[in-house]
């Protein structure tokens, strides 16, 4: 049996920040200013889905410039989905797959209206997955409402450590375990 590495903590930060940004302008002969995008994952978006059958929600307007956003938003899904998998991979390969905490969220909301820097629904409800191996039941879905600062908390409870009674949010593991509140 070989012998397990002292835990540590890796954190694989993809840098898949506000993507739809406006690359130049220029001011045509009428006075018109028109502004080119840049969608750096709007290629990846076109080798699986088609803008056509893309499900434009009911807040936006239904116009090819909003499919192309949300084509570019859902090709960065795709990159991270890809990238996370990989690293999956190479912790299975490398066989310390089951004893990783494995933590895949997002900081904010869409950077569409009612997105990012908003209080509705789609600024506020992130991804938040987390798998570990058989610690905790697989395909669960939870409900409950989890705040990125709760992490804190819950690394150090992970690590053994009691957190301090200075912070002021609280360890998520009971609920990753299915205990009552």
């Amino acid at each position: 049996m070989r012998s397990m590495p002292e835990p540590t903590l890796s954190v694989d930060d993809y840098r898949f920040r506000h993507q739809v940004r406006v690359r130049f302008s220029e001011t045509d002969a009428m006075g018109i200013v028109h502004h080119s995008r840049y969608l750096p994952y709007l290629e990846e978006a076109r080798q699986q889905l088609d803008p056509a059958k893309l499900k434009v929600p009911a807040l936006l307007p239904d116009c090819p410039e909003v499919r192309l956003d949300l084509m570019n938003y859902y090709g960065g899904v795709i990159r991270l989905d890809r990238e996370a998998a990989a690293a999956i991979s190479a912790l299975e390969a490398a066989g310390l797959l089951d004893q990783t905490v494995i933590i895949y969220c997002s900081d904010n909301g869409w950077q569409l209206p009612r997105g990012l820097g908003n209080c509705y629904d789609d600024g506020s409800r992130v991804p938040l997955v987390i798998r570990w191996g058989k610690q905790f039941a697989a395909g669960r879905k939870v409900e409950a409402f989890v705040n990125v600062a709760d992490l804190g908390p819950t690394f150090l409870e992970l690590a053994g450590v009691k957190p301090p009674s200075e912070m002021t949010m609280h360890s998520i593991l009971p609920l990753l375990r299915g205990e009552p509140d």
